[in-house]
């Protein structure tokens, strides 16, 4: 008997013959059920992405809130709070969060820290965001807020 009649697993076209072996079935197979995994996982952060959203959406309609009032802050009641704070901006501890995207231009997210003498804490606060200059060494220029200030802000909490 030839090879040919042995292996019943062969497909042949014109010239080229297609003969799958055990080593090649298995990787497919690994490959085959990771791709289903990450799609899988794929439409899930999808769902979890639209949830956050309507949660962002329902919090942004409801009224803003002294941050005082918070005694016990927690991540599923107080996410998306807008706040209001009273306090002292920090500007020596301003950072910039890199990697951040705004209508498909890159930049920096400006980030700095209020200390709020009420609550006796200090409180992070996003002041928006910057585009990137002509190169990452570039930094943009961030304005000094002076003095004591009264503002309103979504608080994040994560």
């Amino acid at each position: 008997m030839s090879k040919e009649t042995n292996n019943q697993y062969n497909l042949k076209f014109g010239a080229w013959r297609f003969t799958p072996t055990l080593k090649l079935s298995i990787i497919t197979l690994i490959l085959f059920c990771t791709l289903i995994y990450l799609g899988i996982w794929q439409i899930h952060r999808a769902v979890y992405k639209k949830n956050l959203l309507h949660a962002m959406q329902a919090k942004a309609e409801q009224p803003t809130v002294n941050i005082e009032s918070i005694t016990e802050p927690s991540l599923e009641k107080d996410r998306f709070v807008h706040v209001e704070v009273e306090g002292v901006f920090l500007n020596n501890y301003t950072f910039l969060l890199d990697n951040q995207m705004l209508d498909h231009k890159p930049g920096f997210r400006v980030l700095t820290i209020v200390h709020s003498p009420k609550l006796q804490k200090w409180v992070l606060v996003d002041l928006g965001w910057v585009p990137l200059g002509k190169s990452r060494d570039e930094l943009p220029e961030i304005p000094i807020i002076y003095g004591f200030k009264h503002f309103s802000c979504c608080n994040n909490f994560g």
